[in-house]
């Protein structure tokens, strides 16, 4: 009992601290992929693949030569598609098996997860998202200037070619495409923007760098254009001899600032080369309309944090490196390259926010399908191809 002027005070319960549930801190993820490999393991990889068509096209030819048409020359063989695109696929597989090395090697994690595979569950809205892309990009098509012979049409010259070319676009050339691109290049290229965004002087060397390569290339065009290819085989060398001679040097001896300058002039060095007159000035004008972003954005970078952007950066560049491997197919044309350049974007993206190349794979390979179909049904099965390549 407890008088009102003398009560007594209820216990108080104190938890016991050997009972206490600590939960454990996970941080939040990064919004910044920081992948296991670097650009220059892209760009091995790039010059590899490009090594490796080339070798094993001519191993195809030499060897249908051998055995089925000994009559004429080996490079005769060299003209039938189903050669060019079994030497491609012979080197698609062996540029899969090194990414598949260099994933191994380069991270303890499963090999699927540190490329960001991840398969969607719903799959399904993906492969529509293909068809849907394919669709919407149709109109487009009729409105810009196409040329109306490409390079592309040789494959199109009978049924059998067009049934060859068509199963290689829709099950083997979106799958290596995307683990080159969205797999392999578009995380090394955000990670690299974040850095640079983050920094009004990295934006500036940007600028002067695009500048300066702009300026190089008009050098180029004035001379012949076989001396502009001895140049570009040049530099080439020079490059890798400055990247091989990086990698086995001591750590630190080799400063790696001037890898990226001398990897930018000779690809531009190349452009040079393929390119002449109203072609070159609008590949020109792409490099004078970046170097104008980024001194904007150094402008603006003062009072502001740019790397949200990043990601946006790295879709574009991205993207517009896709555009650029099938330019050659295209004879250069801007209408054409500008579709691809979309469909680029549109797949960068959904890798962007879905952290998913397995769903890129299926847009990519639903996009193609997509193509395909029309082009058979606008041909009569493909046995009016001459519809095709009016």
């Amino acid at each position: 009992m407890s008088a009102p002027e003398n009560p007594i005070p209820e216990p108080q319960l104190t938890p016991d601290p050997t009972f206490q549930t600590v939960l454990p801190v996970v941080p939040p993820p990064s919004p910044i992929e920081n992948p296991a490999w670097t650009i220059w393991d892209v760009v091995g990889l790039a010059f590899i693949t490009l090594v490796a068509i080339i070798a094993c096209v001519l191993a195809t030819s030499v060897i249908v030569h051998l055995r089925f048409d000994r009559g004429g020359p080996w490079v005769d063989a060299l003209k039938r598609p189903e050669v060019i695109v079994g030497g491609q696929l012979f080197a698609y597989i062996l540029v899969i098996f090194l990414m598949y090395r260099l994933l191994a090697s380069s991270s303890s994690d499963n090999v699927l997860a540190t490329l960001r595979w991840n398969w969607p569950t719903n799959w399904t809205v993906y492969v529509l998202g293909g068809v849907v892309l394919c669709t919407a990009l149709l109109p487009l098509g009729n409105l810009l200037p196409m040329p109306k012979n490409v390079p592309m049409d040789e494959f199109f010259r009978t049924a059998r070619d067009a049934y060859i070319l068509s199963l290689f676009g829709i099950l083997f050339a979106p799958l290596f495409e995307e683990l080159f691109f969205r797999g392999f290049l578009y995380p090394v290229v955000e990670n690299w923007l974040h850095g640079v965004f983050h920094s009004a002087a990295r934006l500036r060397l940007g600028r002067n760098l695009l500048f300066a390569i702009t300026v190089w290339g008009y050098a180029l065009q004035r001379l012949p254009q076989q001396t502009r290819f001895h140049v570009a085989i040049l530099l080439s060398a020079v490059t890798l001899g400055f990247l091989f001679a990086r990698m086995i040097a001591p750590e630190g001896r080799i400063p790696g600032r001037w890898a990226l300058p001398m990897a930018c002039f000779t690809a531009w060095s190349f452009v040079a080369y393929a390119l002449a007159g109203a072609a070159f000035l609008k590949a020109s004008l792409v490099l004078v309309f970046f170097a104008l972003i980024l001194e904007v954005l150094a402008r603006q970078s003062g009072g502001q944090d740019l790397t949200p952007l990043a990601p946006v950066g790295a879709i574009v560049l991205t993207a517009f490196a896709f555009a650029c491997i099938h330019a050659s197919q295209l004879k250069y044309s801007w209408g054409p390259v500008l579709i691809i350049f979309l469909v680029g974007v549109a797949l960068t993206t959904v890798r962007a926010l879905k952290k998913s190349v397995a769903a890129t794979v299926l847009m990519h390979m639903a996009y193609n399908t997509g193509i395909f179909v029309l082009t058979y049904i606008a041909t009569d099965h493909f046995r009016h191809l001459e519809k095709f390549n009016r």
